[in-house]
């Protein structure tokens, strides 16, 4: 095991989180393992309060009040992450592990300029100047594939697409080149073009840059895309694990081929 997690980027073990509400308090994630190796894409597959956002969010040390970690283990690197303080969680997130929220609206400050966001990422991990700030958020602006990028780093997130929020919220999590980013449904509120468009950029970026990510979703197809080996979560445990193409073409738990039972196109067509 100690030798697993120092070939690991990031190892999760018996992580267990319960909520908390009106008194009464239920476990959410039961005693679930896995570990992501650098530049390794694993998917986790589940359908809406299975867990996975919850998963997430414990790894980055931003569950909600009303949640807490019963037990388990979360090393990055071999480093043990429960048990650090909110300053050095801060010096995690952003720049080790960054966030791909699935709403850009909701995720980006509407009063601050979206350049100015990709910026306030930089200073608080960097003592640079402002005017080398401004320039390395151009540059991974253009490398997620926004156009007239001056016009977009000036402007308000309400001034921008969906696509192209997400593309901000996206250069956000890359511009202090973290080796692992949590992608939580990155494309679920947007429409299949678009969709498929920001699918292509995370491949491209993934592969382009040698990222570790965990992608979250609720469709086998668009873990598809991406993803090199699968988690099956239902109901806070995993019930099916293993490599992408073996785990979505021949699934063993029931769980499993009801989800892909659910995909409106089969598999084999999807892109």
């Amino acid at each position: 095991m100690i030798q697993k997690e120092i070939e690991s980027l990031l190892a999760v073990q018996d992580l267990s989180v319960s909520f908390t509400s009106n008194g009464r308090q239920t476990r959410i994630v039961n005693s679930i393992s896995f570990s992501i190796t650098p530049g390794e894409v694993v998917g986790l597959l589940g359908e809406s309060g299975s867990g996975k956002t919850s998963i997430a969010l414990a790894i980055l040390g931003l569950l909600p009040s009303n949640a807490q970690i019963e037990s388990g283990s979360i090393r990055l690197r071999g480093r043990e992450l429960l048990g650090l303080g909110e300053r050095e969680l801060q010096k995690v997130r952003g720049k080790e592990i960054s966030l791909v929220f699935q709403e850009p609206g909701i995720a980006l400050n509407p009063v601050l300029h979206a350049g100015q966001q990709v910026v306030e990422v930089l200073r608080a991990h960097n003592s640079w100047s402002r005017k080398r700030c401004r320039e390395e958020a151009e540059s991974v602006l253009d490398q997620v594939r926004l156009s007239d990028v001056a016009r977009v780093y000036s402007a308000y997130p309400h001034e921008l697409s969906g696509g192209q929020r997400q593309r901000v919220a996206i250069a956000q999590a890359l511009v202090c080149k973290p080796g692992l980013v949590i992608a939580d449904e990155p494309t679920a509120s947007l429409d299949t073009t678009i969709q498929a468009d920001i699918l292509a950029l995370l491949k491209d970026l993934q592969q382009r840059l040698s990222l570790a990510f965990l992608l979250i979703s609720h469709n086998p197809a668009i873990l598809q895309k991406m993803a090199q080996r699968i988690l099956v979560l239902h109901a806070g445990r995993i019930v099916e694990q293993g490599n992408a193409s073996q785990v979505l073409r021949e699934p063993q738990h029931p769980y499993t081929r009801h989800l892909l039972a659910c995909v409106p196109q089969p598999l084999s067509e999807a892109h």
